[in-house]
């Protein structure tokens, strides 16, 4: 269940207002995650809400079409703003700075390479002195991520936050997923080019990019 489901769904277990029957007023109902999407992208840029994705208002419902794109996704055709004809609709109003003087004026303490104060792209490294590592038979990218409720290790100590999630998973799209024959529950390794191994249980989900692998930074796997 995505997290903002299960906030949803304890809110109305503690009968906290504001949520379940009419929680955003009369005749609008905030039950699910859906509802709640649907009406925050009603109020914005899209009139009919989520449309058809999620309609039976069931936790957790919702199309492949949808999951797979990972959102809705404006019309392009309305980017532009007609008042304006070359500027976008939504302008960033503030100051965007390219150039910062405080990274130009910096070094790498390990090789006294100075920093570049603007964006520059340069080739993936491990550590300050950016030696080079090996990828080649890894096919699968590597990210984690933190829980609102778990920033930090060591907070699995925590029995209340534990109450919230008790486990962490190894997140795989479902179609990687059935190409190695693993399904959610199994038990998993996962080893980088470091050398380095993590294992875990696998958890299959569609809204998430092929040869991907996001595994929660705070809880439950064995390094």
């Amino acid at each position: 269940m995505p997290y903002d489901e299960q906030l949803i769904q304890m809110a109305k277990k503690l009968n906290l207002p504001n949520f379940g029957a009419d929680g955003m007023g009369t005749g609008r109902h905030l039950d699910t995650a859906y509802q709640f999407w649907n009406e925050v992208l009603a109020l914005g840029d899209f009139a009919n809400g989520l449309g058809d994705e999620g309609k039976s208002g069931l936790p957790g419902d919702s199309t492949e079409t949808y999951m797979v794109m990972g959102g809705r996704w404006e019309n392009p055709a309305q980017i532009e703003d007609p008042g304006a004809p070359g500027w976008v609709k939504n302008r960033y109003g503030d100051l965007i700075s390219i150039y910062s003087e405080k990274i130009a004026h910096s070094k790498n303490t390990l090789t006294g390479e100075e920093y570049s104060g603007i964006p520059i792209w340069k080739e993936p490294n491990v550590g300050l002195k950016g030696n080079k590592f090996e990828d080649s038979g890894y096919e699968y990218t590597l990210s984690d991520y933190k829980r609102a409720w778990h920033v930090q290790s060591r907070s699995t100590s925590n029995e209340w936050l534990l109450e919230l999630q008790p486990e962490g998973f190894i997140y795989l799209n479902l179609l990687d997923a059935a190409s190695l024959g693993v399904q959610t529950g199994d038990v998993i390794k996962v080893t980088s080019p470091n050398g380095q191994t993590t294992e875990g249980k696998v958890r299959v989900i569609r809204g998430l990019r092929r040869k991907s692998v996001v595994i929660l930074h705070s809880q439950d796997t064995k390094r």
